[in-house]
């Protein structure tokens, strides 16, 4: 199979890899190494996916939703809309937290009642989240100006905890995620 670059991948406890195929407009499965499209719903440049249980969370950047995938039928529901450019994403508990990029936020979704609150704002451009407890950790730059921030989800609140004014080790972040109590980043620069 042919990507077209894909933005996120999601790992379910049982192996199964699920791509957001962003330039197919596609929610893709990788299993037994066959891939297989999941998904006929209408994807427009999905670019976050988070696997949890039965079921897949998605940001379909191109709609200004979130939707979820119900892995045993396929079905498609809108769970978030009227958002604006949803982009990388973590699930936490019953929350989703997630890029609205077009407002440089993060925000909130509450799987149990579906409200959707302003967590933080003031990014440049948020490259990735990862959650540890009441904490957030986002990758956040232009390139030039590249930051890891860390984000009190009680209040909002956010540090500086690396920068790098030499582009050297943080350039273009487009992924983070937390193993064993470090961080890691993936720079596109």
């Amino acid at each position: 199979s042919e990507f077209g670059f894909p933005e996120a991948l999601a790992l379910a406890q049982d192996g199964t890899i699920y791509v957001a195929d962003t330039d197919n407009h596609a929610i893709r499965k990788i299993k037994n190494g066959q891939v297989t499209t999941i998904s006929d719903d209408d994807w427009y440049y999905p670019k976050g996916i988070q696997v949890s249980g039965n079921f897949a969370y998605v940001s379909d950047t191109g709609h200004d939703k979130i939707k979820k995938i119900n892995l045993t039928t396929n079905a498609v529901t809108t769970i978030a809309q009227d958002l604006n450019s949803p982009t990388k994403m973590v699930k936490c508990g019953d929350m989703i937290y997630f890029a609205n990029t077009g407002q440089m936020r993060i925000l909130q979704l509450d799987l149990n009642t579906l409200d959707v609150t302003t967590i933080a704002t003031g990014f440049l451009n948020i490259g990735g989240l990862a959650v540890m407890e009441d904490t957030m950790y986002v990758v956040d730059g232009d390139g030039l100006f590249d930051y890891i921030r860390e984000v009190n989800l009680d209040t909002g609140n956010y540090d500086v905890i690396a920068e790098d004014p030499h582009m050297e080790t943080l350039n273009n972040a487009s992924g983070i995620t937390l193993f064993d109590n470090n961080l890691f980043v993936a720079n596109k620069g």
